[in-house]
């Protein structure tokens, strides 16, 4: 891994580690990489901290400062995660929808490993991410933080409950 920068950020969800690399973030989450990387002064670090501190006072922060290094996902994944950053602060969609949106139909289930394994957790915001059964009724799916994470995150942009 070719990683430069290391930052840790206190949030109201548990400490989330960015660690970004040349070529943009190669991991945002509540586990932290191993690794030896710089601590903490890049600028698009420090941007990412300030677009936090508006996610979390319930504010749109509006487009992450920092983009994801996808080079290493495979097209199904660079395709979801692209498409997943096109919904906003405060929007939900099915894991069917997203799939369909991304050109590729048929795939709630992928959709779902995708959203299980997504290293950039709200730069990729699959917490907005939720099933619908055959009725239309939305409800929480999973979640890899656990869905007392992924309801208080959809409280705080005001999409919980539905």
């Amino acid at each position: 891994m070719n990683a430069e920068h290391y930052r840790r950020y206190p949030a109201p969800i548990g400490d989330l580690h960015a660690v970004l690399g040349p070529r943009g973030l190669i991991h945002f989450g509540l586990t932290p990489l191993e690794g030896a990387f710089s601590k903490g002064a890049s600028r698009p670090l420090q941007d990412l901290g300030e677009w936090l501190e508006s996610y979390f006072s319930g504010r749109d922060p509006g487009p992450a400062p920092v983009e994801p290094d996808m080079r290493g996902l495979s097209q199904f994944r660079r395709d979801i995660y692209h498409k997943l950053m096109e919904v906003g602060f405060g929007s939900i969609v099915s894991y069917s929808e997203l799939g369909e949106q991304a050109d590729h139909p048929d795939s709630a289930r992928a959709v779902g490993g995708a959203m299980g394994s997504n290293p950039y957790l709200l730069i990729v915001p699959c917490h907005r991410v939720v099933a619908k059964d055959r009725g239309g009724r939305s409800s929480l799916g999973g979640f890899s933080c656990g869905l007392d994470v992924k309801r208080y995150l959809l409280e705080l942009e005001g999409r919980y409950p539905f």
